[in-house]
């Protein structure tokens, strides 16, 4: 959602994630490329369905409910190593880049990512609206995070000792 809504405001986006080898596979490249995102970098799974979301808007009450039909495998940081690498080897790109935003669903390969973009003083935003598996590694390495209203304190309720500056109290 964050880069098609850049795409849409002209900014020079490009994808990274990973579908299935399905018809929803090409569908989903297909309206993306349509909105001008670049998914060059796109890993696609060999004979795996693509990830997909129904997602329920109830207008009467104001809710909204997301089905999620999760891939086989996820992205994982060995498919994003490889991107770094063909990056790399192309300077003007990576020189480029001026902000990855991660949607944190794939935590250990965004932190992969995020380790890259720390490296090259890149800006690291991120989505984050609830727990993921492996949080705490990529935390440290997200410069703006984008939340809901109920995950700091669900988050600072999770942790055994909370380190929150005292500021916060009176």
């Amino acid at each position: 959602n964050t880069l098609t809504a850049m795409a849409r405001l002209d900014i020079e986006c490009i994808l990274v994630t990973k579908v299935g080898s399905d018809s929803h596979a090409r569908t989903i490249l297909d309206g993306f490329k349509k909105d001008g995102l670049d998914t060059s970098l796109v890993v696609s799974g060999e004979d795996q369905h693509s990830a997909f979301t129904y997602i329920i808007v109830d207008k009467k009450n104001n809710t909204r409910t997301c089905i999620h039909s999760p891939m086989e495998t996820e992205l994982d940081p060995n498919e994003i190593l490889a991107i770094i690498s063909m990056l790399k080897e192309d300077t003007m790109v990576t020189s480029s880049i001026g902000l990855v935003h991660l949607d944190t669903r794939h935590t250990m390969a965004a932190s992969v990512l995020a380790r890259f973009a720390n490296e090259n003083n890149v800006v690291v935003s991120a989505d984050l609206e609830k727990d993921r598996t492996h949080i705490e590694s990529l935390l440290p390495l997200i410069d703006i995070v984008f939340t809901n209203k109920n995950y700091p304190s669900i988050y600072l309720e999770s942790l055994e000792s909370p380190m929150v500056p005292e500021m916060f109290f009176d």
